[in-house]
């Protein structure tokens, strides 16, 4: 009887160890990054990549001829609608050629993004149960506040040898309008959502690239690939009404509770 009872527990204890739930910070460790015990911040700006896998979904479930996905389709006039005629080709290829995949998503409005944030949020919730992790996210735009906190941090540590090695060359760091100089990592329009250094919180282009939307509607922070660095200090609000070729987001994710349990 011992032999068999010590062989039982044995085979639990495997079982409990090979289905150990996994964390959520493991889980989102590609998207997301952690800033405090319960608050989560997107690494990147929504990519294009990002917007088409939502596009495909929603496409699915609901088919291409509904309501809901013909709500998915950006606005991709945005590259024609303003002073700069250069980008006038981006109509036709930026928002679904695989080239501009990793690419900030841009010509949204704050509407689309809302309808995003609920898909988003039940993907998320549906791959934490499915991970075995018992606990419910809430998903959202950052408050105007918490964008500047999470933009104050400067260059993360590892990379700060290098950013002022650059710096001092007069080498581009942030995606800004500026002065094209031989060898610099300049940008005409966007650039890839990782590219240049990530922040102390390990949070890359929250300034230049792409201005991004906050929850309050009708704000933007951090300024574009049209804007300059010195007119795009990190408390200054930029306000928009409609989609454009400069305005893109990221979004933060809340732990809630427990899903059983909790009262």
């Amino acid at each position: 009887m011992k032999k068999y009872s010590f062989f039982l527990v044995a085979t639990l204890f495997c079982v409990g160890f090979a289905f150990k739930p996994q964390s959520i910070e493991r889980l989102v460790k590609d998207k997301m990054v952690r800033i405090n015990a319960g608050y989560f911040c997107d690494k990147h700006e929504v990519s294009n990549k990002d917007w088409q896998e939502y596009r495909k979904d929603i496409a699915t479930k609901e088919g291409l001829l509904s309501e809901k996905y013909r709500q998915t389709m950006l606005d991709t006039t945005v590259w024609r609608s303003n002073d700069i005629k250069f980008t006038d080709p981006m109509a036709d290829t930026y928002h679904y050629h695989p080239a501009f995949g990793n690419y900030p998503v841009v010509g949204v409005s704050y509407q689309q993004v809302q309808a995003y944030i609920v898909w988003k949020t039940a993907k998320m919730n549906e791959a934490l149960q499915q991970a075995g992790i018992n606990e419910l996210i809430s998903i959202r735009l950052p408050k105007k506040e918490e964008w500047e906190d999470l933009a104050a941090k400067e260059v993360d540590a590892h990379h700060k040898h290098k950013f002022e090695r650059q710096k001092a060359k007069n080498v581009e760091v942030e995606n800004f309008w500026s002065v094209i100089n031989e060898g610099s990592n300049f940008y005409m329009v966007t650039a890839p959502v990782d590219a240049f250094f990530p922040n102390t919180f390990g949070l890359y282009n929250m300034q230049g690239n792409v201005a991004e939307m906050v929850q309050e509607n009708g704000i933007v922070k951090g300024g574009s690939w049209r804007d300059r660095k010195i007119e795009s200090p990190v408390n200054k609000d930029f306000n928009y009404e409609k989609p454009t070729c400069h305005i893109g987001f990221r979004l933060v994710m809340i732990v809630q509770n427990k899903m059983c349990g909790v009262k």
